[in-house]
């Protein structure tokens, strides 16, 4: 589990990845802007509360 700092809002979370998206797209990395987007989706789903559990995972990925 990720522990938010108290006061870190979710509009701070969206303005970062875009920002860093942005900042990515200027830098013309093509190679490393999917896994930047990857991650900062990630992020923000954690921030959003949208996770599962290990088993729950496995269960969606058919894995058990």
């Amino acid at each position: 589990m990720i522990n938010i700092p108290e006061g870190f809002h979710e509009k701070c979370a969206s303005a970062l990845i875009h920002k860093t998206i942005r900042n990515m797209q200027d830098e013309k990395s093509t190679e490393e802007l999917p896994f930047v987007q990857a991650v900062t989706q990630g992020l923000a789903d954690i921030c959003e509360g949208n996770t599962v559990t290990l088993n729950e995972a496995k269960q969606q990925l058919g894995v058990i």
